[in-house]
C-alpha cells in the first residue's frame, strides 16, 4: 500500500476519531448541562407544587383558627349538642355553601372531653354529605389532635387515611373574654383527591401526582424515587421516557413521619432539542473534516509525496543492487528551499557513505576473525539447535584428523562421546553469553584424549565450543601427585618397618626355639601357625623397608630377554600346575642396557604372579603373553594376561602404595609401588591397558640410552 493511501486512510481515522472524541465531549459536556437545566426545572415545578401545597395547608390553619377563636364556636363547643339549642350556630354556620366557599371536606368539634360535639364530611365534587372517615375516631378518642391548653397554637399537617390523604388543621376553640381557656377543638379537613389534586395542578401550571408513601399499589416510579428519598431526603428527579421526566418530594405527616410522595411531570422539550443540537453540529463538523482531509491529502501528494516517492525509488535501486557508491538525488523543493526531504537525503548520503567505511571494516574483521579462528591452536567449533556441526577450525581438523568438508554438518556425537554430550548439555544454561566448562574424554583411533571445553551459548540453542586437548597436562599431575604420595607413604612405611621389625624378629626366633621343645602336638601345632604369621608378617615388613629406602639401582649391562627367560622358568612350575600357557614373542635383537637386573627381575616376577592370580581367580586357567621389542629409544616389555581384567574406577589406583583389588590377607598393595618405583628409578615407564572382564596388559619401558642419573618420580599414567 502506497504512502498516499496511507496518509489518506490515516487522515480519515483521525477525522473519525476526532469526531468520535467531539460527538463524546460535546455529548458529555451539553448533554449534561441540558439534564441539569432539565433537573433544575423540575425542581423548581416540584418547589412550586409543594409550596402551593404548604399554601394550602397554611390557608387551612388560618380559617380553622379564625373559626375556633370566637365566641359563637366557643359557646357552642360548651353546650353544642343541638338538644340545648344549638341549631342554630350549626345552621347558620356549616352549611354547604361553607363547605364550597371554604373548600372543605371536613368539619368537626369535639369539646374538652374528646368528644364530638358536631362533625360532618363533605362531598365538594358531588355536593352531598358523606360519611367521616373512620379512621379519625381512633385519633379523636387519643386526644393526639387536641390541645386542651389552648398554647400549643394547634395542629396543622397531613394524615392518612385508607382512600385519600388528609389535610388537617386542629386549633383549640378559644373566647375573646377567657384567652387560654379552651372549650373543645375545631377541626378542619381538606381531603387529596383528584379534584383537590387537579386544582393543585392548575394553580401551579403544573403535571402533579399524589401517592400515599404507604400504598401497597405504588407505581414502580414512585418505588424508585421513594428510595431515593428515603436515603437522600432531598428532592428526586428521574427521566421517564424520551419525551418526559419526573421531579419528586416527600411529605411528612402531621407526627413527622412519611406521608405522601409529590410528583411533577414535564415534557423533556429543552433535552432533546439539545440533542437535536448536538447532532446538526457533529453533521456539519463532519462534513467540514472530510473535506478538509480531501485538500489536506492533494496538497501533500502534490508537494511531498511526490518529492518521497524518487527518494524510495533511489533508495530501493541501492537496496536491490547493494551498490552504496552512488548518491541518492531528489527533484528541487518548491519554493527553491530546503526542506526536511533535503536534509534527509544529505542524511542517507552521509549514511551511505558510513556504511561503505563499515563495510570495508567489516569485511577486515571477517577476515582477522577467520585468521584466528583457522590458526588459532586451540579447538574451535560450533554447533546449532540440532546439535550439529556448523563451523570447526585448523585445531579440530588436525586433533580428529578430518577434513572441514567432512566435519561440516556432522552431529557432535560422531567426535564426542553421546553420554558426555548429554551430561555436558544438562548444564548448559540457554542465556546469551552464558559459559559452562566440561571435560570431554573423547577416542581418536585407539587413544583417549581429554579435552577441556569451554561452552559459550551465543544464542539461543547455539554453541561455541573451545577447547583444549589437557591430556599430556593431566597425565603429568598425575605423576606429579602419585609422586608426592609415594614419598609421604615411604617415609610413614620406614617408620613403621622399623618399629616392627625387631619385634617380629624375636617372635619368629622364639617360636622357632619353642617348636624345638616336647610339646603335646596341638601346642606345637599353634607354634608353626605362630611362627608362619610372624614370618607372614616379616615378608610384609621387608616390603615397607624396601618400599621405603628406595635403593638406587646398580646398574650394569642386561640382556632383558635373559632376565624375562629366568623369571619365566622360575614360575614354570606354577604355571603347569595351574593350566597357564605361556607364548612368548620375544625380539631378538634386543640391546643390553643398563639396569640392576636384580630390581627389574623383581618387576618381572610381580608382573607376572599378578598375571596369575588374575587368571586363576577369574576361570582357573589362562593365557599369558609376554613381548619384548624396541621402539622410540626403549626397550618395551609387555605382559598381557586373559583374567578378569581391571575395573575403570581402580585404572589409575594400581600403583598407589597400599592399593590391591586382591581379598583380604592376600595381596599387601605394596607389589605394583614397588615396580613403579624400581622403573621410575631406572628412568622408564609402566603403565597399564585394561577393560574389564577381557584382561589387562602391563607395559615396561627402558630407556637404551647409558645414564648414571635416577628418574625423577613423576607419577603414574
Amino acid at each position: 500500500m502506497s504512502i498516499g493511501k496511507k496518509l489518506l486512510i490515516s487522515v480519515i481515522a483521525m477525522v473519525l476519531l476526532s469526531l468520535v472524541v467531539t460527538l463524546f465531549c460535546s455529548n458529555w459536556i451539553f448533554r449534561d448541562n441540558y439534564i441539569k437545566l432539565e433537573k433544575q426545572s423540575l425542581a423548581s415545578n416540584v418547589t412550586r407544587a409543594a409550596n402551593a401545597l404548604s399554601v394550602t395547608i397554611n390557608k387551612l390553619t388560618i380559617d380553622t383558627q379564625d373559626w375556633a377563636v370566637w365566641d359563637d364556636t366557643y359557646n357552642f363547643a360548651q353546650s353544642g349538642n343541638p338538644a340545648y339549642g344549638n341549631n342554630d350556630y350549626i345552621n347558620n354556620n356549616f352549611t354547604d355553601a361553607t363547605f364550597k366557599n371554604k373548600k372543605l371536606n371536613l368539619i368537626v368539634v369535639l369539646d374538652n372531653s374528646n368528644k364530638m360535639v358536631y362533625g360532618k364530611a363533605y362531598d365538594l365534587n358531588s355536593s352531598r354529605e358523606m360519611p367521616i372517615p373512620p379512621e379519625l375516631s381512633t385519633y379523636f378518642a387519643s386526644g393526639t389532635l387536641t390541645d386542651t391548653t389552648g398554647t400549643s397554637g394547634g395542629y396543622s399537617g397531613i394524615i392518612l387515611l385508607s382512600d385519600n390523604p388528609l389535610l388537617l388543621s386542629s386549633q383549640p376553640i378559644l373566647s375573646s373574654s377567657l384567652p387560654g381557656q379552651s372549650s373543645g377543638t375545631l377541626i378542619f379537613g381538606i381531603i387529596v383527591d383528584s379534584s383537590f389534586i387537579n386544582a393543585l395542578s392548575q394553580t401551579t401550571q403544573t403535571n402533579i401526582t399524589i401517592w400515599q408513601e404507604n400504598n401497597t399499589q405504588i407505581p414502580a416510579d414512585f418505588q424508585k424515587a421513594r428510595d431515593a428519598l428515603s436515603v437522600q431526603g432531598v428532592d428526586f428527579t428521574q427521566p421517564l421516557n424520551r419525551n418526559y421526566a419526573a421531579g419528586y418530594t416527600m411529605k411528612k405527616d402531621l407526627f413527622g413521619k412519611p406521608a405522601i410522595i409529590l410528583k411533577t411531570t414535564s415534557s423533556r422539550d429543552i433535552y432533546n432539542q439539545g440533542q437535536t443540537t448536538i447532532l446538526f453540529l457533529l453533521l456539519i463538523a463532519a462534513f467540514g473534516s472530510i473535506l478538509f482531509s480531501l485538500v489536506f491529502v492533494y496538497i501533500m501528494k502534490k508537494t511531498l509525496l511526490k518529492r518521497l516517492d524518487t527518494l524510495v525509488q533511489n533508495v530501493s535501486v541501492i537496496a536491490s543492487t547493494g551498490d552504496v557508491s552512488k548518491p541518492v538525488s531528489l527533484p528541487s523543493p518548491l519554493f527553491k528551499r530546503r526542506d526536511e526531504l533535503s536534509d534527509l537525503t544529505e542524511n542517507i548520503n552521509a549514511m551511505l557513505e558510513k556504511i561503505k567505511e563499515t563495510g570495508n571494516n567489516l569485511a577486515y574483521q571477517k577476515y582477522l576473525f577467520e585468521r584466528l579462528c583457522l590458526y588459532s591452536p586451540a579447538i574451535i567449533l560450533a554447533v546449532d539447535a540440532n546439535v550439529k556441526i556448523t563451523l570447526v577450525n585448523k585445531a579440530f581438523c588436525t586433533l580428529f584428523n578430518v577434513h572441514e568438508e567432512d566435519a561440516i554438518g556432522k552431529p557432535l556425537s560422531a567426535f564426542f562421546p553421546s553420554e558426555e554430550i548429554a551430561a555436558s548439555g544438562k548444564q548448559i544454561s540457554d542465556i546469551e553469553g552464558s559459559v559452562t566448562i566440561y571435560e570431554h574424554r573423547p577416542k581418536i583411533g585407539k587413544t583417549e584424549r581429554i579435552i577441556d571445553t569451554t561452552i559459550i551459548t551465543v544464542r539461543h540453542n547455539e554453541y561455541l565450543l573451545i577447547g583444549r586437548d589437557i591430556t599430556q597436562e593431566r597425565e603429568e599431575q598425575e605423576k606429579l601427585y602419585l609422586n608426592d604420595r609415594l614419598a609421604s607413604i615411604g617415609e610413614m612405611a620406614a617408620g613403621i618397618a622399623h618399629e616392627l621389625n625387631n619385634p617380629l624378629t624375636g617372635i619368629v626366633m622364639l617360636s622357632q626355639l619353642l617348636m624345638q621343645t616336647d610339646f603335646p602336638p596341638d601346642v606345637k601345632n599353634d607354634l608353626g601357625d605362630i611362627n608362619s604369621e610372624a614370618s607372614r608378617a616379616t615378608d610384609v615388613v621387608r616390603n615397607l623397608l624396601a618400599f621405603a629406602r628406595k635403593q638406587p639401582p646398580m646398574k650394569h649391562l642386561t640382556q632383558l630377554n635373559k632376565t624375562i627367560s629366568d623369571v619365566l622358568r622360575l614360575r614354570r612350575y606354577e604355571e603347569t600346575v595351574n593350566n597357564i600357557d605361556v607364548i612368548t614373542t620375544l625380539d631378538p635383537d634386543l640391546p643390553e642396557i643398563m639396569v640392576d637386573n636384580i630390581q627389574i627381575q623383581q618387576v618381572f616376577l610381580n608382573l607376572v604372579l599378578n598375571a596369575e592370580y588374575s587368571m586363576i581367580h577369574a576361570h582357573k586357567k589362562g593365557q599369558l603373553e609376554v613381548d619384548s621389542s624396541v621402539a622410540n629409544g626403549h626397550v618395551i616389555v609387555s605382559f598381557t594376561d586373559d583374567g578378569e581384567g581391571i575395573k575403570e574406577e581402580d585404572m589409575k589406583k594400581m600403583f598407589q602404595p597400599f592399593f590391591t583389588t586382591k581379598e583380604v590377607g592376600i595381596g599387601t598393595g605394596l607389589g605394583l609401588s614397588l615396580c613403579y618405583g624400581i622403573v621410575k628409578r631406572h628412568g622408564g615407564m609402566i603403565h597399564v591397558k585394561s577393560k574389564y572382564g577381557s584382561g589387562a596388559t602391563f607395559t615396561v619401558e627402558l630407556p637404551i640410552a647409558a645414564s648414571n642419573t635416577y628418574g625423577d618420580e613423576i607419577g603414574s599414567k
